[in-house]
């Protein structure tokens, strides 16, 4: 039940699309934010805007983390995560707290790690989820997301605007890689890496993603358009408190 845009890289970009290279691709995409945030076996980690859940028994089955927090607004998904955990046998080691991202940065206090896999960008402001982390994490936290970035100097571009607005991004969350870098370090992060990565998410979602509901076809349209004209990247970031 992965949501995620996904790492097309290699044979996922060569071969024919469905929803088996799709959930492969999305969980690819996650798995490069844990290599970001450097995930090791005994972690305690809080995603940030989970979605359904996969990423937290990534977290747990590939990385080795001890104890996983998943962050997701909405209840009814909640619900699901929680039975979907249940299923799993991961009870003792997955919880769920109901909460928005911005609302939640206290829990980073007990984290070793923090990630989120393609969510930040929708955040009622990416930065304040940041300042938030930062005030709260320990020495030593280490964080890995997956977000999206504009180009330098697109940022005031109306069609970049519109875009934002269709694919509901607050326009403060329209931000150059280097305004990103920088936001992590007024935050009190100290970024070690920055990987530019459209081709294989923006590009690779437009080209393989499977066609589906209306919502996709309208992202695919949209990242399509915004790819074209040079107005968006997209990025994996990782970083330590």
């Amino acid at each position: 039940m992965w949501t995620n845009l996904g790492f097309w890289e290699g044979a996922l970009a060569t071969t024919k699309s469905g929803p088996a290279q799709y959930q492969q691709a999305a969980a690819d995409l996650a798995r490069r934010v844990g290599v970001a945030a450097k995930l090791t076996a005994g972690d305690i980690v809080v995603d940030y805007a989970c979605g359904f859940g996969d990423s937290l028994r990534l977290w747990v089955e590939e990385f080795g983390a001890a104890r996983v927090v998943g962050i997701e607004p909405d209840p009814s998904i909640c619900r699901e995560i929680e039975a979907r955990v249940v299923a799993w046998g991961l009870g003792d080691r997955i919880r769920v707290i109901c909460r928005s991202a911005e609302d939640a940065t206290a829990d980073a206090a007990q984290a070793t790690a923090i990630v989120c896999v393609d969510a930040a960008y929708h955040f009622r402001t990416r930065r304040d989820w940041l300042r938030g982390l930062g005030a709260a994490a320990p020495s030593g936290l280490r964080l890995g997301f997956a977000d999206l970035s504009v180009y330098a100097g697109s940022k005031r571009s109306l069609r970049l605007r519109a875009l934002a607005r269709l694919m509901r991004i607050p326009p403060e969350n329209l931000m150059s890689a280097r305004s990103l870098a920088i936001a992590c370090e007024d935050a009190g992060f100290t970024v070690g890496s920055c990987e530019q990565v459209g081709a294989e998410v923006l590009d690779g979602f437009v080209t393989h993603a499977p066609r589906g509901t209306l919502s996709v076809a309208t992202t695919r349209a949209a990242i399509a358009f915004a790819r074209r004209a040079r107005l968006l990247d997209y990025l994996i970031i990782g970083g330590t408190r």
